[in-house]
């Protein structure tokens, strides 16, 4: 490990550290779950008559 370090100091290069993990969203408890409206159903009689997605 001492080569590595020697030889990226002597060209000039540092390494990095992975960026510790943080929690950005805190759900709260009183809100109620959205509800499904499509009963986990995926498939249909025709095209165009469900559909998922944001």
């Amino acid at each position: 490990m001492g080569r590595v370090r020697r030889l990226m100091h002597a060209t000039g290069l540092h390494g990095r550290y992975p960026r510790v993990w943080r929690t950005t969203t805190i759900p709260a408890d009183d809100v109620a779950a959205t509800k499904d409206l499509i009963g986990r159903s995926f498939t249909a009689d025709a095209p165009g008559q469900r559909r998922c997605g944001l």
